[in-house]
């Protein structure tokens, strides 16, 4: 069973936009004491990131990108981490990164 600490650091993601636009950011996260916390970096905008929740091998948070409210779900294998965002109409666009 992974911890929250096995997310820690720093990851490279690229994703894709509704409109099918590739969008490259940063996700930093870091462990302040149980809790992990972090932010999301894109070009020069930072979003911060409290409400993460480690469940095995999947992290989870609420991001506010915008007037976008969406739901971030990545897992961890094999030193690299995939998944989906998806929005409050239900639009969902894939994630990876290492």
């Amino acid at each position: 069973m992974m911890a929250a600490g096995d997310f820690g650091g720093t990851w490279n993601l690229e994703t894709n936009d509704g409109n099918g636009n590739t969008i490259r950011s940063q996700l930093i996260l870091r462990e302040e004491g149980e809790a992990l916390k972090g932010e999301i970096k894109a070009g020069d905008r930072s979003i911060p990131i409290e409400k993460v929740n480690v469940k095995g091998d999947t992290l989870t948070f609420p991001l506010q990108y915008g007037d976008q409210p969406l739901t971030i779900s990545l897992t961890l294998k094999d030193g690299s981490l995939s998944g989906e965002w998806k929005n409050a109409d239900g639009d969902t666009g894939l994630i990876k990164g290492k």
